[in-house]
């Protein structure tokens, strides 16, 4: 058999009963509104990104269109870039995105009940880099995954979100 590239220790069944199950949606509603705006924004950083590079990648009458030095070359800095600040973030550095979303799915990654400010900051930090890293992968005028680091970004922008927020706003 195949080994599965996600893991969960979530048990079936497993929660808390909603006692306000209508406040419990009007915040899962104002968690979906921030979100959504958020999303946008890296759309439109996106967008920017893309429009800064199109007169990079334009091609003289001269070249081959089937391949450019300009693509190696954006190709090469963005992986460049990539290991060079994934290398100084502790949660990213060295981990695949499968291990980077089975760590950060796990109910095991806060050590404790309290999360403190370090930690908060590491996450913070491990999303503003991931963000960065994934929009100019995404950028890129080579073929690239999507749904992974998607994935990556949703799961530590929830951890940063639930870090943030009191506990007793959950029960």
């Amino acid at each position: 058999t195949l080994p599965h590239l996600l893991t969960s220790d979530v048990l079936p069944l497993e929660g808390v009963p909603r006692h306000h199950p209508l406040l419990c949606c009007a915040g899962y509603m104002l968690i979906g509104v921030v979100f959504g705006v958020l999303g946008g924004l890296f759309n439109l950083a996106h967008d920017q990104v893309i429009r800064c590079c199109s007169n990079f990648w334009k091609i003289s009458k001269s070249e081959d269109p089937r391949w450019q030095w300009r693509d190696l070359l954006f190709v090469s800095a963005v992986a460049v870039l990539n290991v060079l600040l994934l290398w100084h973030v502790p949660l990213l550095k060295g981990r695949s995105q499968p291990v980077l979303l089975n760590t950060l799915f796990s109910k095991e990654f806060f050590q404790g009940n309290e999360v403190n400010s370090s930690e908060v900051h590491m996450l913070l930090l491990a999303l503003l880099v991931k963000a960065i890293t994934t929009l100019f992968a995404l950028s890129m005028p080579t073929p690239t995954g999507v749904v992974a680091p998607a994935l990556v970004l949703g799961a530590l922008l929830m951890r940063c979100f639930t870090s943030l927020v009191p506990e007793r706003c959950f029960v």
